[in-house]
């Protein structure tokens, strides 16, 4: 759930190496790096448990550039190598992912052009039909000291009615859920709705602060 922080690559596989051989010892859920789910060829790894921090930094070739992604495996870090990866654009570095929702932009990583990451706040009105989410839309918690410290952010992978079905890192670091057998296609379904005309994601005791558009030229507004 936390941000990641560009450090030097020089001992990384090292210190995986060590991480991965440990993950028994640290308790993990599932074991640190495993895949516990894919979608749209954007796989999402095991981070051990939610408090553990790997200090690790991952990249990923896109377009023959390599390009951070984030801290292994934070959900900060799916969620920038989501959009990487579906729209070619990457948000800059933060404290915690509660502060994505306060980014004004997104940047190009072909020519680093920006483009607007528009905010939408939960509960917002939604007499206009763009105000509702849309696939590929990010998903911001706010921080909560006793689970999620740094706030929390998922992206919306597909919608049908009501439900918003999410994918995510860092979260219970379970195998994702699916009827059909692994890779398992989503992590959890929130449920969205409308009341008063004002649209709201649910998440039980959970704060939602809402969801962010990155408003690039393949995306309707």
């Amino acid at each position: 759930m936390r941000h990641s922080l560009r450090k030097n690559k020089t001992s990384r596989y090292s210190k995986l190496k060590k991480i991965v051989h440990n993950s028994k010892k640290i308790k993990c859920v599932t074991r640190f790096g495993k895949n516990i789910g894919n979608l749209e060829d954007v796989p999402a790894y095991s981070n051990c448990n939610n408090s553990f921090e790997s200090n690790l930094n991952n990249f990923i070739s896109y377009k023959n550039k390599n390009v951070f992604s984030g801290m292994q495996w934070q959900c900060v870090e799916y969620a920038r190598r989501y959009l990487i990866n579906k729209l070619g654009v990457t948000f800059s570095s933060v404290d915690g992912a509660e502060d994505v929702f306060d980014l004004k932009t997104v940047e190009s990583i072909q020519n680093g052009k920006k483009y607007k990451f528009k905010k939408y706040k939960n509960k917002l009105n939604c007499k206009r039909k763009n105000n509702m989410p849309k696939v590929n839309d990010v998903i911001i918690w706010a921080r909560n000291k006793d689970d999620t410290p740094y706030g929390h952010i998922a992206v919306i992978l597909k919608i049908e009615g009501d439900q918003l079905f999410i994918g995510e890192q860092n979260w219970s670091n379970d195998a994702w859920t699916s009827s059909s057998s692994p890779p398992y296609s989503y992590s959890r379904i929130l449920t969205f709705k409308t009341y008063n005309n004002k649209c709201l994601i649910i998440d039980g005791n959970y704060k939602i602060l809402g969801w962010k558009r990155a408003m690039v030229e393949n995306v309707e507004e």
